[in-house]
């Protein structure tokens, strides 16, 4: 039996985009109703998407299209097949795709004249995924194994920045020997995400009937470990979308007939 190689493409890709027109996020329209230099109250546009009910509650802000100084998302692709011919028992071929965020970033020019920059990489979803791919083929048969990767990601920069300045509050009162300090606080629920992994089988196999028809039969099992992922209290179903939305394992089996 002789083994052989060939490298088929390997790649990589960088790319900046920048655009004037985008929305902002709720915790930018907040600061720059109540934290910029500009005056707060009705003549200001941003406190006019917030509304609050007859207790003082925030209950919506309203999101509206601004014209950005700069909306950039920076990143590289990898992309990689390998085929060994095995002779007689056909060949294998392997496949991997890898991307990963350098940066999303939004920078807009506030009330008070000074440019906002806000970084959101690797909040709400990874900065990492990618798919792996090995197939036998032998004549007419093809079966392939593929695995699919989401890295670990935090759900929102909002919460966290408010979580940790609550901390920061609590250490302090724990240091001033404070009565009302929490000695073990509670870390953020649903928060942190780590990194998930799917794996599917898949086979085929076509049967030539004539000259000018055929008849191909196929099947497989997505999610074959069925694991659907950390609980995700706002996604699908309470599933994030990047795990799958919470479609367990199943099996599926067809046929297609060509002429």
């Amino acid at each position: 039996m002789s083994i052989c190689g060939d490298l088929y493409e390997v790649h990589t890709s960088q790319l900046v985009f920048v655009i004037a027109i985008y929305e902002i996020s709720n915790e930018n329209i907040m600061r720059e109703c109540y934290d910029s230099e500009a005056a707060w109250g009705s003549d200001n546009e941003y406190c006019s998407d917030i509304t609050r009910n007859d207790e003082g509650n925030i209950v919506k802000t309203l999101q509206r299209e601004h014209n950005l100084d700069e909306l950039t998302a920076r990143g590289y692709d990898v992309v990689a097949t390998y085929k060994y011919d095995i002779g007689s028992y056909g060949n294998l071929l392997f496949k991997l795709y890898y991307n990963h965020i350098i940066e999303n970033s939004q920078t807009y020019k506030g009330l008070d004249g000074n440019s906002v920059t806000s970084q959101y990489a690797g909040y709400g979803r990874s900065k990492d995924k990618a798919a792996m791919s090995i197939v036998w083929k032998m004549d007419d048969l093809r079966i392939r194994w593929r695995t699919n990767y989401v890295g670990a990601f935090k759900a929102s920069q909002e919460d966290e920045k408010d979580y940790l300045e609550y901390v920061a509050a609590n250490d302090e009162r724990c240091a001033a020997g404070g009565a009302d300090c929490i000695a073990n606080p509670e870390p953020l629920a649903y928060q942190d995400y780590g990194s998930f992994l799917k794996h599917s089988l898949s086979a085929s196999y076509t049967l030539a009937l004539t000259d000018k028809s055929d008849l191909r039969v196929f099947g497989g099992i997505n999610n074959v470990f069925d694991d659907k992922g950390a609980f995700y209290p706002s996604g699908r179903g309470n599933f994030y979308s990047g795990y799958g939305g919470g479609a367990g394992r199943y099996v599926y089996l067809g046929a297609q007939y060509s002429f």
